[in-house]
């Protein structure tokens, strides 16, 4: 026990004091959070459709399970409204698809209008007060499935489908501001395709990759040259199939591809690149989130089957694939998921929680500590006795409702009591030994400290 005490105390010198003061730069300080209220979407969703602003700000998109209608929703301070009306189509929305454009920080909304005679592509923009269509309503010929919207950073604005009962191919238009032009001959795939999505480089230039039928539902890459749509690679170059999504990376504004959890791949200029090999996650069914960070790193959301279908978060470390925080970051099963990254490199994903009526949560992994700067910084919290065994006071001159947590190392809230008191009482005899976070919640302030169970 000695022994333990001591090695402690050597690598962590600060645990000696009994009042802590905050550390933001250590990794076992990050856990998933919420963002804004829990509880703030209609229940019976049908997916959960995540895009940020140039500012951060989180926007969802979804559509009532018994109705199919689309809402879309912001969050404002540290709640959730809805943007417009609590619905912004009267009638059955499919295949969401949701971006906001930097110029402005407004959302497209791209979506299949679904009647009992026809499925057509729609895109509406918020203007500040309502919901406007952009160009013809149902636009696209035939029966459309598949839509998928990408914004340029001039805030030049394309979608892609597909044409289901027609030729199957994957079409592409632009707005050219009054209506939808086809880029290039429209129909930009060979043959039959899937889940075409689309991005823009930095200067631009857009991408599609899609499920190729011809190849097995293999990848198959396009990019538009100005004047026709050019091959990046092979038809069907990639080693198994999928449901493909495409992000331009930052660091170098190549495209980089994935089909969820098993593949993803990067195109290094002259060829595709398997980053860290094909994997061995079970995902169930075919939705997850794909983004790319700052420094290309990529990260994918996905229902982990060997889990129970919670949500799991991983990330390429530059040798292998990681979990992002715990394995499975949810207490019980999800349905749809998406990711975005944050201007500061924060990975953001929203989800169906299966166990709240199947509303829509969202989180961000982020340092408990984010955000001290403005949360009286100078402060102390008063921990003692600190290494302790069984009872440990926690001490802060503050007046009112307080939430005491104490996290473990692996970012799991191992107790979590309420006070009205400035000094409290807590029975640790229970939890290992270890090094744990106390963060005390008030209603405009977040203190934080550490202590050694022993």
């Amino acid at each position: 026990m000695k022994s333990f005490i001591l090695f402690i105390f050597f690598l962590c010198p600060f645990l000696v004091f009994s009042q802590v003061r905050v550390f933001k730069d250590i990794e076992t300080t990050y856990f998933w959070v919420n963002v804004g209220d829990t509880d703030f979407s209609q229940p019976h969703t049908e997916s959960a459709v995540l895009a940020l602003s140039s500012t951060d700000v989180p926007y969802v998109a979804s559509c009532d399970a018994w109705t199919g209608k689309p809402f879309v929703m912001k969050l404002e301070g540290n709640q959730w409204q809805n943007v417009g009306p609590q619905f912004i189509y009267s009638n059955q929305a499919r295949f969401l698809s949701l971006v906001i454009n930097p110029a402005d920080n407004q959302p497209y909304l791209a979506f299949v209008r679904s009647t009992s005679s026809s499925h057509l592509a729609a895109v509406m923009k918020y203007d500040g007060s309502s919901w406007q269509y952009v160009g013809t309503p149902g636009f696209s010929i035939g029966q459309t499935i598949n839509t998928n919207l990408a914004i340029d950073p001039s805030g030049g604005l394309y979608i892609t489908y597909v044409d289901a009962i027609g030729s199957g191919k994957a079409i592409v238009k632009k707005f050219d501001g009054s209506d939808w032009i086809d880029v290039g001959s429209g129909e930009v795939s060979d043959g039959g395709t899937f889940w075409p999505t689309i991005a823009c480089d930095q200067y631009g230039v857009v991408y599609l990759v899609y499920s190729d039928v011809d190849y097995s539902n293999k990848a198959t890459v396009r990019k538009f040259n100005g004047s026709s749509w050019d091959y990046i690679g092979n038809r069907g170059f990639s080693p198994i199939d999928g449901n493909w999504k495409i992000a331009i990376s930052p660091d170098n504004n190549l495209p980089v591809i994935s089909n969820g959890p098993k593949l993803t791949m990067k195109f290094n200029g002259t060829s595709w690149d398997v980053v860290g090999g094909i994997n061995s996650f079970k995902p169930s069914g075919v939705d997850y989130g794909f983004a790319v960070n700052s420094s290309g790193v990529p990260y994918v959301s996905f229902t982990n089957y060997d889990l129970l279908n919670k949500l799991s978060v991983i990330k390429f470390d530059g040798s292998d694939w990681v979990f992002v925080g715990n394995p499975g970051i949810t207490s019980d099963s999800v349905g749809s998921t998406s990711i975005a990254i944050n201007s500061l490199n924060i990975p953001v994903v929203a989800y169906q929680d299966s166990l709240d009526s199947v509303k829509i949560v969202v989180k961000k992994y982020d340092s408990i500590y984010t955000g001290i700067e403005n949360k009286q910084a100078m402060e102390f919290l008063t921990l003692m006795p600190n290494p302790v065994s069984d009872f440990i006071q926690v001490r802060l001159t503050r007046t009112g409702w307080k939430e005491i947590s104490i996290y473990n190392i692996q970012s799991v809230i191992v107790k979590s009591e309420q006070t009205l008191s400035d000094e409290y009482r807590l029975n640790v005899a229970e939890i290992g030994s270890g090094i744990y976070v106390v963060r005390v919640r008030m209603k405009d302030s977040i203190f934080f400290g550490r202590f050694v169970k022993i």
